[in-house]
């Protein structure tokens, strides 16, 4: 777990969800750092377990997010649950769990996560799905050498067809969130144009591993993004 900024004071908003949800306290660290700003926020997680309800090994990750479910239902000061999660994990056909022989099919995963959804908000709580970064496979191709080949490729791109490959299981959850008309947040929508991903800005690179955002490309979303990350998280 993250406590974010919360030190202690009721959160408004709480982040679940696996690693990819601790990554993503990137963003609302720098949120939270600006003018004005009243959000107050907390993660709870844990890794490869992505926070759905009744999903997954039941020691160490579904009786955890159910824990997580009580513990934000007793907390009447969040107003906004946040799932942050590396979808491309569960939604993977070959996916199994470490030190478990549980695997499940693409509509069971997405079946669980509309339960989840709709748990959360019988018991008043506004639910941003967000969508998992562009990614890059290896971040240190993009770590500047002091002695480079004229010649070379540069590896630290990602194209915008390479990053959509990475999307597959977009299908299988687009139309059960459109149903139940989902808040969602795509950071590909600030990170990529018509043709590639932005993975740094200058020497600061994005991601802390092939999936995780490091603090440099959770300040950068933040700052992109930040009437709709306000919009969003209702704080």
């Amino acid at each position: 777990c993250n406590r974010g900024n919360a030190d202690g004071t009721p959160p408004n908003v709480v982040i679940i969800g696996d690693s990819y949800g601790n990554s993503f306290t990137t963003i609302l660290e720098e949120v939270a750092l600006q003018k004005n700003s009243k959000l107050i926020y907390e993660q709870y997680g844990h890794g490869q377990c992505p926070g759905i309800l009744d999903y997954g090994p039941k020691k160490w990750c579904a009786n955890f997010s159910q824990e997580v479910f009580n513990k934000i239902k007793n907390t009447p000061s969040i107003n906004t649950v946040i799932m942050a999660i590396h979808w491309p994990y569960y939604l993977a056909s070959s996916w199994r769990w470490n030190e478990s022989n549980l695997a499940y099919s693409q509509e069971e995963t997405s079946k669980a996560l509309e339960k989840t959804i709709i748990a959360y908000r019988k018991i008043g709580k506004n639910v941003v799905f967000v969508y998992a970064s562009p990614g890059i496979a290896n971040p240190k191709v993009c770590a500047e050498r002091r002695i480079r080949i004229s010649n070379a490729l540069d590896q630290c791109k990602v194209t915008k067809v390479a990053a959509m490959d990475g999307q597959y299981y977009r299908p299988y959850l687009d139309p059960m969130l459109k149903r139940l008309n989902v808040a969602i947040f795509d950071p590909m929508v600030y990170l990529c144009n018509a043709t590639e991903c932005k993975v740094r800005d200058g020497n600061k690179i994005f991601y802390a591993s092939q999936a995780h955002l490091s603090g440099f490309g959770g300040q950068y979303l933040a700052r992109k993004a930040a009437p709709e990350l306000k919009q969003l998280l209702n704080y």
